[in-house]
């Protein structure tokens, strides 16, 4: 029995799936570069960042997307405060 039939059914009771990715495509590697190959280029990106926390995804969206419109959502206030102030 290979590794993979050993790990696989361990993983998939843990909620996790075991695959192989393209080397090419590193989809899946980082989100924001996922984004960018799969957005309409002549559209503009309309992001929901909830749960924003004090907004720390905001710069990573922007530097990512071609001048996204970011709606961030926080319902903690003091975060909220600060996520406001950015």
């Amino acid at each position: 029995m290979n590794l993979k039939a050993l790990v696989r059914p361990m993983l998939n009771r843990l909620g996790y799936d075991l695959r192989r990715l393209s080397p090419d495509s590193g989809l899946g590697r980082d989100p924001f570069r996922d984004m960018r190959r799969h957005s309409a280029r002549d559209r503009k990106l309309v992001v929901f960042d909830v749960g924003a926390n004090v907004g720390q995804s905001i710069d990573p969206f922007r530097e990512a997307l071609d001048d996204p419109i970011i709606h961030s959502f926080e319902p903690e206030p003091a975060t909220f405060a600060e996520l406001r102030r950015r």
